[in-house]
């Protein structure tokens, strides 16, 4: 029977790559290539039963359907076809290796099991925009069934279609708001990120992370009403700061701090502005915490949210109003006759800005989808890191909205222009660091107490608090405090035997001598910048719009303007 073998088809399976046996209809093996005898382990095997090789029942009437076996550590497939050569019946036996295959399709089980079971929507495409992988949150998230959507082009899916851009450009689009919508008509809001897979510098896959915006407002909402309790020992509501913890001695702080608690007993609106950093919100507690501490104190920042987050934020929603809506109170309600304070109000969207102005006037919010309103009495305070009018004057802020939150205005000084009270505010953050990291007393060097005054602060209390206590966290005990603790982005700036001399005058307090060098210095870069705002705004290290503010204050006379 060997003779009678076909010379081209053990040819055939000499060179396959594929583990290739050839038997009679009896079972009995007339020849096995080498990629079958590696498989299957073994050499001598010719006329020798291919069942008594194989563990598989009823090996002969299998048919052509593939079958799988495990072998040793392998697990093998082989399936059969059924030859004539030369009048006489043979049998083909085909047999691979699919222990690669096995584990890569049971580790694409799990990863979709996984996909299927994490809070974030996850959506893949292919390099040709077809959806390859659709978890269970997006399916939930847009009402649609994976079996919908997987193998469909985006374009059919989606009528907005991000992953056609990071396709060609390979660019990550970050975390951002999306508002889009399916072909079938549903308006979605989401936040996501989208990522490109690159594999051999080319773009082989895009997918996107999607949270659910309804989720996020909910947890934030929730956020909101745990303030109540989160600081107990100090004040309720939310607040842990009072009039007493203000450190500061500087004339315009302390008139700051005494027009604040004249504030205090009245509901009118407050405008608290300063630079950032400066303590703003630490003058709205203690305003709050002066006659109302009995009552809840809600803070939100402006800058933080986007502008539908931050309005169903602001004044609630009624159950079906948009995708995951519920009823739920807004900041105002949530305020009731306590106080809201609104940080950085100029970040709010100029829209925004016209839905809170008519609530500030009627006393009224309706929540998002509801048809009646429910009035409010809640305290309005609210905050500006830039200098109001100039935010007026550059359409950042809306007119009528600033004379309505302003009918009472506080203005918080910089740090650098308190004099002395950066000294005391020093002491105060050193004592609370090391306490915190135990080390005993700290104490200032000379060069220490001189960077102080001389560094400009641009972050001003925020700065100085979190610069001490890098410095604490890496010094020594009983270590004196110098201008080799700091920070290396600081020290790198810091020429600690060139501080700069300007002449200034003999006597005054140390209030007025900082207001002198600081008009000089202004005034100096301004000639030497041909009274150009911007560059001597920029070579100062401050804002245009700064630099103006302090002109203003310091009643220096744009010259440009002049002739």
């Amino acid at each position: 029977m060997e003779e009678r073998l076909s010379s081209y088809l053990q040819l055939l399976a000499e060179n396959s790559e594929e583990g290739m046996i050839i038997t009679d209809i009896q079972d009995s093996i007339l020849y096995m290539n080498v990629s079958a005898r590696m498989l299957l382990n073994s050499d001598d095997v010719r006329n020798r039963s291919l069942s008594a090789l194989i563990p598989i029942e009823n090996l002969k009437t299998q048919g052509e359907k593939q079958k799988v076996f495990k072998l040793g550590n392998k697990t093998l497939s082989i399936r059969v076809s059924a030859v004539h050569v030369e009048d006489l019946p043979l049998c083909l036996w085909y047999l691979s290796d699919i222990t690669l295959k096995v584990r890569l399709e049971r580790e694409l089980t799990c990863l979709k099991t996984i996909f299927d079971y994490i809070d974030e929507g996850v959506i893949m495409s292919d390099p040709e925009n077809r959806i390859t992988l659709y978890n269970k949150p997006i399916s939930n998230f847009e009402e649609m069934n994976p079996d919908q959507v997987l193998g469909k082009h985006l374009d059919e899916i989606y009528k907005l279609n991000q992953h056609s851009n990071v396709l060609s450009t390979g660019i990550p689009l970050k975390d951002s708001y999306k508002r889009y919508s399916t072909t079938t008509g549903k308006e979605l809001q989401g936040m996501g990120k989208t990522y490109p897979v690159i594999k051999d510098n080319k773009v082989i896959a895009v997918f996107s992370v999607v949270r659910d915006v309804s989720v996020i407002r909910q947890l934030l909402f929730k956020a909101v009403e745990l303030q109540e309790g989160a600081y107990p020992k100090k004040a309720s509501y939310g607040t842990r700061y009072t009039f007493k913890d203000i450190i500061g001695e500087n004339h315009v702080m302390t008139k700051a701090i005494r027009e604040s608690q004249k504030i205090a007993q009245t509901y009118s609106p407050v405008l608290i502005c300063g630079e950032t950093g400066t303590g703003k919100e630490l003058f709205a507690q203690s305003i709050h915490n002066y006659k109302n501490v009995d009552q809840p104190f809600v803070a939100i920042n402006c800058a933080a949210l986007p502008e539908s987050l931050l309005e169903s934020l602001l004044f609630g929603t009624i159950k079906g109003a948009f995708t995951g809506a519920d009823n739920m109170k807004g900041l105002f309600e949530q305020a009731g006759e306590g106080t809201l304070f609104l940080d950085e109000i100029n970040s709010m969207s100029i829209m925004l800005q016209a839905k809170l102005l008519r609530v500030l006037q009627e006393k009224l919010v309706r929540r998002i989808g509801a048809t009646t309103e429910i009035p409010v009495n809640c305290h309005v305070i609210s905050s500006c890191n830039e200098d109001p009018e100039e935010c007026v004057n550059n359409g950042t802020l809306r007119k009528d909205l600033y004379y309505r939150l302003a009918l009472i205005r506080i203005d918080i000084p910089a740090l650098r222009e308190r004099g002395k009270d950066i000294e005391s505010l020093a002491e105060f953050f050193l004592t609370k660091f090391a306490r915190l990291y135990g080390k005993k007393t700290i104490n200032l060097s000379e060069d220490f107490r001189r960077f102080l005054y001389h560094h400009t602060w641009p972050g001003n209390v925020r700065e100085l608090e979190y610069t001490l206590e890098s410095c604490v966290a890496i010094m020594d005990d009983e270590e004196e405090l110098s201008i080799n603790s700091l920070p290396t982005h600081l020290r790198s700036k810091l020429d600690q035997d060139n501080y700069p001399t300007i002449a200034i005058a003999n006597s005054g307090t140390l209030s007025c001598i900082l207001r002198d060098v600081e008009k000089k210095v202004i005034l100096t870069t301004l000639q030497e910048h041909h009274w150009n705002i911007a560059r001597s705004a920029k070579a100062i290290g401050i804002g245009r719009q700064n630099l103006q503010y302090r002109m203003r204050k310091l009643e220096i006379e744009n010259q440009a303007f002049s002739h």
